[in-house]
């Protein structure tokens, strides 16, 4: 398959050129190489769906980002499979590739990666379903959503249902984000024993 030798050389020269590359040379060259995977088009789907188990995750990486744009359904399966990679950066990439599908009938795996452990994973699972036109269905969902958007506001809104959502924020990687998440934890429990405390007062 000719797209096969294409892709080949591509990622020859990403393996090369790219780790002696930095700021915005590495950027530009990024870009390229995304592009280049890209014009090759439908029948660098099946190749590109191989290389997302390659071992370095730059090739992993810029899979998914091409297969995003080339958006051919048959890459769905693979990129679902994808959203598990070891590799955050990988994970993302495929987020965001599967955000571009707009035939995409199971959400189920975008809704799942809500709960990543990465904050930048599960803000981008988050913007993929806002584009392809997913509501929360019920409050569980909605503090998800609302967690993984850092919308620490409604967050606390939300109150007690909250609070198994908030655990994944409370361990992440990011200072400012398990203390943003501390503190909506904070709130929404002052608020809760206040709330009990009235109910006793109006019991008496």
């Amino acid at each position: 398959m000719p797209a096969t030798h294409d892709i080949e050389t591509i990622f020859l020269k990403l393996r090369k050129d790219y780790p002696r590359t930095s700021g915005r040379q590495a950027e530009t060259l990024w870009k390229d190489i995304v592009a280049d995977l890209v014009d090759l088009g439908g029948n660098a789907v099946q190749p590109l769906m191989a290389t997302l188990h390659d071992r370095d995750r730059s090739v992993r990486k810029a899979s998914a980002q091409a297969l995003g744009k080339i958006a051919d359904p048959r890459a769905v399966p693979a990129l679902i499979s994808t959203l598990e990679d070891r590799a955050r950066s990988v994970r993302r990439a495929a987020v965001e590739a599967l955000g571009n599908l707009s035939d995409l009938h199971d959400l189920q795996p975008l809704i799942q990666t809500l709960q990543d452990e990465d904050a930048q994973v599960r803000s981008s699972a988050a913007r993929a379903l806002s584009k392809l036109g997913w509501q929360p269905a019920d409050q569980t969902q909605q503090a998800l959503f609302a967690v993984a958007m850092t919308d620490w506001e409604d967050v606390i809104a939300l109150g007690k249902v909250a609070l198994e959502p908030l655990k994944v924020a409370l361990q992440d990687e990011d200072r400012t984000i398990r203390m943003e998440a501390r503190n909506a934890l904070q709130t929404i429990s002052h608020s809760h024993h206040s709330q009990r405390s009235e109910d006793g007062l109006q019991q008496c």
